[in-house]
């Protein structure tokens, strides 16, 4: 009796039939070839055309997963009320919500990957969970073409989390497996860690830690779908140390989940959310990962993405999914220009002034003298004698006078639009205070600063 799964499985087989098999027929047994020729893909009816030419039958030996697949073709077709177990092949199954092994045979294991034993639990087949699945469905499902069989040990609580997630049909950023919240960043990451759950697995888990390897394999770029997937069949997880980034990302997605405070600690770093976000104070560890950065600082960028008009929730959604820059723009220069401009409103009229770290000579536009060689590392483009001024703050300065453009640049917020002329002719080029730029000092190495305005 042939379940017509491709390639066709033995449901079941006569007494007489097995006893004129050379090396006898089992259920799960699996037809590979008619003579010299696979049957793979073929179609039923080419298959019984070769049977009835007397072409010859070419068989193998069934393994746990055609047994299941032989075994759930048979009880489909039988009428009655389900029992609370059965029999699949060498395995015995109770009817649980995901399924439990109650009994083995000492063949069940002979072409297995892995031990299976009584008490262990099937959470998946073909990568599907088996939770809320009941006896007909299971049964369903083992006849589709999937070849793994997931079988875990009881107490694998990440499996049937994973798999519970895996049904869900809504997919959040920030969600849920078991006691644990996860970010599904690259890699995946830890937001909360509930009271009774300080492990996964054999893995101790802590807020900031990213999940690196499930069951063996490396996950750190997988997605959700892939990680959850890979949970279902895991044995072993493995979470690596919360990092100064991480724990940045953790503490974003964490502040979205709750009201608004200003200031508000995100990771190491409180922030005032201006526009851009002001840095009203930083932790210690800070200092180790950006040595000059000073309070008053305003975030200027995230990865390359500006933040003048950002809101708090598309800054911390930025930051939640942060790849290793942070661009901050000094408070320090940018009060020294300022403070500079006032003082030259005060005086006379003169043909240049001095603003902090540069000097300005009064022409329409303003044209840059000299510029402070230390505060060169403070623009992203480096600013040279005869540049010519031609915007501050966004607002044009070709014929400004002296003391209008000082009033510009006493509440100067860092952007400046430059004119520079070169082999002939005029070229504009943005140009961007920045004090320093982050690099994330974990797995994601360097990066360059962020590109110019």
């Amino acid at each position: 009796r042939l379940l017509w799964t491709q390639p066709p499985t033995v449901v079941e087989a006569r007494s007489e039939t097995v006893g004129l098999l050379k090396k006898g027929v089992c259920l799960g047994d699996v037809i590979v070839a008619l003579g010299d020729v696979s049957v793979g893909a073929m179609p039923r009816k080419q298959i019984l055309e070769g049977l009835a030419n007397g072409q010859q039958l070419v068989m193998r030996p069934g393994t746990i997963r055609d047994q299941f697949r032989g075994a759930a073709g048979m009880l489909l077709a039988e009428s009655g009320g389900p029992p609370q177990a059965d029999w699949l092949g060498a395995v015995k199954l109770a009817w649980t919500k995901p399924p439990s092994v109650i009994h083995v045979k000492p063949e069940a294991c002979s072409d297995s990957e892995e031990l299976v034993c009584p008490g262990d639990i099937l959470v998946a087949v073909g990568g599907q969970y088996t939770g809320g699945l009941n006896r007909h469905d299971v049964l369903a499902l083992l006849l589709s073409p999937g070849d793994k069989l997931a079988f875990v040990p009881p107490g694998c609580d990440h499996c049937g989390a994973a798999g519970a997630a895996l049904a869900r049909r809504d997919q959040a950023e920030v969600e849920w497996i078991g006691g644990i919240q996860l970010l599904w960043s690259n890699p995946a990451t830890v937001v909360q860690v509930s009271e009774d759950q300080e492990r996964m697995g054999s893995a101790k888990v802590t807020v900031g830690g990213t999940l690196t390897v499930v069951g063996g394999q490396d996950i750190s770029m997988a997605d959700r779908t892939q990680v959850l997937t890979q949970m279902l069949s895991a044995r072993q997880i493995q979470f690596s140390a919360a990092t100064f980034d991480s724990k940045l990302r953790a503490s974003a997605a964490l502040a979205l989940q709750r009201p608004g405070s200003d200031p508000e600690w995100v990771g190491s770093f409180q922030f005032a959310w201006t526009s851009p976000p002001r840095l009203v104070d930083f932790s210690v560890e800070v200092l180790i990962h950006i040595p000059q950065i000073e309070r008053r600082d305003s975030l200027q960028s995230v990865d390359g993405c500006p933040l003048e008009s950002g809101t708090r929730e598309e800054v911390l959604q930025k930051l939640m999914y942060s790849k290793g820059r942070l661009l901050f723009a000094s408070a320090r220069f940018e009060r020294e220009i300022r403070d500079g401009a006032t003082i030259a409103l005060t005086k006379q009229d003169s043909l240049a002034d001095q603003l902090g770290p540069i000097t300005i000579r009064w022409t329409q536009p303003p044209t840059i003298v000299w510029v402070a060689e230390y505060a060169q590392s403070n623009f992203q483009a480096r600013l040279c004698p005869g540049d010519q001024i031609v915007r501050i703050n966004g607002e044009p300065l070709t014929s400004a006078a002296r003391r209008e453009v000082l009033s510009l640049i006493s509440a100067f917020d860092g952007r400046m639009q430059i004119a520079r002329y070169r082999q002939g002719c005029w070229r504009l080029l943005f140009v961007k205070m920045q004090s320093h730029c982050w690099p994330f000092r974990g797995r994601y190495g360097a990066h360059a600063t962020a590109s110019a305005w």
